[in-house]
């Protein structure tokens, strides 16, 4: 049972009881800290963050975030969005509990502001989508210099932009491109795509001991496993030689990672890939 939030605080205090249904919010709920918003009410909003970036109430539509001792949501008038700038090491207007709470994926490091409702009009001028439209903008623009220094041999699908150092990076695995999307010129491999069709295989040598008793001694079992597919579905010709040469030891990580729960259980047992 969640302690309740500031909104059903306030309302208690002005006399309502949890029986009343009010326009704008669900029925009052003890286990969820007791009224909230609707997604209609909510659309309605605007809030503001600290640097004063104007939000839209429709970004706080997928759940609210629970850290340190306070539940960040539109009811506690603290919801939170990611930091557009994520070049900022530093931001003392962020709620003090937040300055050391970051997500990193790599290199780069996502940071969330809290938000409070605010009775200004939303408009795009100063709003937290022009402030992430301009960070697109400026990667689209570093884009074509990274294109242009790899004379078009760079697929963007292949590609992350690190928005905290401001640069892009490129690691060709052709693994993932039958299953993600489809194009019928590969700029990387610089070629057309061959309509002919197949798959990638092998196979596998599973390794073992198995623990003999008091009579007979430990033994060792050998079990190859041939014809495996890389592949869910038939992939061009081309592709499928390119995850040959270029993805290997991506299809090897892959298995490892897939069967790394056996392996911990059974500390004898080894998987090699051949074939």
């Amino acid at each position: 049972m969640q302690e309740l939030n500031d909104l059903t605080k306030r309302l208690l205090l002005e006399g309502y009881t949890p029986e009343d249904v009010l326009p704008g919010l669900h029925r009052y709920n003890p286990y969820t800290g007791g009224w909230h918003y609707t997604q209609e009410a909510r659309n309605r909003m605007v809030f503001e963050t600290p640097c004063g970036l104007l939000v839209k109430g429709s970004h706080f539509s997928n759940g609210c975030m629970s850290w340190g001792i306070y539940q960040w949501q539109p009811e506690n008038d603290n919801p939170t969005v990611c930091c557009p700038y994520a070049d900022l090491d530093f931001c003392p207007m962020r709620h003090p509990v937040l300055w050391d709470q970051y997500l990193r994926f790599g290199d780069e490091i996502v940071r969330e502001c809290n938000c409070h409702r605010t009775d200004k009009p939303y408009t795009y001028e100063g709003s937290l989508d022009k402030a992430r439209d301009l960070v697109n903008a400026e990667a689209n623009l570093l884009w074509k210099a990274f294109e242009a220094r790899h004379r078009g041999r760079i697929c963007r699908y292949h590609c992350h932009y690190n928005r905290t150092i401001k640069k892009w990076h490129s690691y060709y695995s052709p693994l993932g491109c039958p299953r993600d999307h489809c194009c019928q010129y590969c700029p990387v491999l610089a070629k057309e795509l061959d309509p002919q069709r197949g798959n990638v295989f092998y196979d596998v040598k599973e390794t073992r001991t198995i623990k003999g008793d008091w009579l007979f001694p430990d033994k060792e079992t050998t079990i190859i496993r041939k014809g495996i597919k890389v592949l869910d579905r038939t992939a061009s010709l081309t592709l499928c030689d390119a995850i040959i040469r270029y993805a290997k030891h991506d299809v090897i990580r892959t298995f490892l990672a897939n069967h790394e729960t056996e392996m911990f259980h059974d500390k004898s047992l080894r998987y090699e890939l051949i074939n």
